[in-house]
């Protein structure tokens, strides 16, 4: 199940379905149809626009977050992963082993669908920048994989920076929202420089707005030394930070459930950043 935050809610994705969880309330407030299966789930920055890819149709989905309908965009190749941008500009990586990367207006869809100056990359993951000049393209199931990072401001669209090879890797990449961290490969990298990789952190899937912990499948992780301070009881699929980074929610791989902690007792008596 993916998942995606944005002023209260948490939007989770499973199959073909969109779920709509109210963080305040505890409980589910929405289940959406989105018409077909979704491999992927983005929410832009400013929050109005929720867009999911849909590879076996050829197609986007956006989701009227008012009325919980959904409406299609035709796209000219198949979208297996998707970064969705203000104002409707929207990214996405092909299915294939040797994949494409492709921006497309929302607006005009099929007719505004445009691949980018990237040599091929195999089966990416996508992430945004919040300010949406730079997207980074991280490999995987390939030895060595590179994480590359785009200069979306210039036309045709350049590589600015590329990582050093890594091992095979899960189709996973996340940038923290400060902008200074990105995690890829099991890895914390500098997201300013991708040949300085800080250490092993494992998969990470939510950090902090100050960069200073960092929530992975095994706990959470100081962001500065890179080491598990507050473990997980069991197995964790995917996690989000909400309520201004000060509750957790996580998937439990043993039981299937959606869980959720207070951030300040999983932290109580630990000091970050400070060896």
């Amino acid at each position: 199940m993916g998942r995606k935050v944005r002023a209260g809610l948490l939007y989770g994705l499973a199959g073909g379905q969109l779920l709509v969880f109210d963080t305040t309330l505890k409980q589910r407030v929405a289940t959406v149809d989105l018409g077909g299966t979704t491999t992927d789930l983005d929410l832009s920055p400013d929050g109005s626009l929720l867009v999911g890819a849909q590879d076996r149709d050829n197609r986007l989905v956006v989701v009227d977050k008012a009325l919980w309908t959904v409406s299609y965009v035709s796209t000219r190749a198949d979208p297996q992963q998707v970064e969705i941008m203000n104002g409707g500009i929207a990214y996405y990586a092909t299915l294939d082993q040797w994949s494409e990367v492709h921006r497309v207006d929302l607006a005009w869809g099929k007719a505004a669908d445009i691949k980018l100056n990237l040599y091929s990359s195999y089966e990416p993951d996508l992430e945004l920048s919040p300010s949406g000049e730079r997207l980074f393209v991280g490999e995987s199931a390939l030895s060595p994989s590179t994480l590359y990072d785009l200069d979306l401001t210039v036309a045709p669209t350049r590589t600015l920076d590329a990582s050093n090879g890594f091992e095979s890797s899960a189709r996973h990449l996340y940038l923290g929202p400060s902008g200074k961290h990105i995690y890829y490969a099991g890895y914390q990298l500098d997201a300013t420089n991708l040949s300085h990789v800080m250490g092993k952190v494992g998969t990470v899937f939510a950090e902090d707005a100050a960069a200073t912990f960092a929530v992975s499948s095994l706990g959470l992780v100081d962001a500065e030394l890179l080491t598990l301070v507050t473990p997980f009881a069991h197995g964790v699929q995917t996690a989000a930070l909400v309520r201004a980074d000060s509750e957790v929610w996580y998937c439990d791989t043993t039981s299937g459930r959606l869980v959720w902690a207070s951030v300040a007792e999983l932290l109580a008596g630990k000091t970050l950043g400070v060896r």
